[in-house]
């Protein structure tokens, strides 16, 4: 069986993590043992790079591709969490239309394949602010609106990074996975596999 990641820094962070640790794909690879996982994701992308750069380099005999990527997406907009005027619901209306469409874009372009697919919501993060925490949350919430909506009517499984990354251990720093969100993550990869 072989493995592809796309996406972000939510598998693309070993530099997020101390050099005698495990990040996700180490994670992933120790726990499916002698399976074939190859790491595409960047750390940074967004999802009309990932569609772009990514996509094409996936292996064709892949069985499983996971994908994650929105993250940086929200980040381009986190303007709109320091001013939530009426101004900036029309922003975040036009962001989510434009996330809807790059999304769109990745899944279908994964649908060219003949492995199943697998994508990932968007975590909020662990930010120290207890308003900026609530704000985040909420913001994320319209990028993982679009996730849900367009993997459903594809029939795709969702794995929803909010309900794994549950603790302030779970993060490197504010918006990045450590060693235990990617176990952690790793785990729930391989539990959705073997389903």
């Amino acid at each position: 069986m072989t493995v592809s990641l796309i996406g972000d820094s939510v598998f693309d962070n070993s530099v997020y993590i101390a050099p005698d640790e495990l990040d996700t794909i180490g994670h992933l690879k120790q726990l499916l043992r002698d399976d074939d996982c190859e790491l595409l994701a960047v750390d940074g992308s967004i999802t009309s790079e990932v569609t772009l750069h990514q996509l094409p380099r996936i292996d064709r005999e892949s069985d499983w591709i996971v994908v994650s990527s929105g993250g940086n997406d929200a980040l381009s907009y986190s303007y709109l969490l320091d001013d939530l005027a009426e101004s900036v619901l029309d922003d975040m209306f036009a962001a989510k239309k434009k996330f809807h469409e790059d999304y769109s874009n990745l899944l279908s372009g994964l649908m060219d394949f003949d492995a199943q697919v697998i994508v990932c919501t968007v975590y909020s993060g662990a930010f120290d602010e207890p308003r900026y925490r609530r704000k985040a949350a909420a913001a994320i919430s319209v990028f993982n609106d679009t996730i849900y909506r367009l993997a459903n009517r594809r029939g795709l499984p969702v794995i929803e990074l909010r309900s794994i990354f549950t603790s302030v251990d779970d993060y490197a720093n504010p918006i990045e996975p450590s060693t235990i969100g990617s176990e952690k993550l790793a785990r729930a990869i391989v539990d959705q596999i073997h389903k």
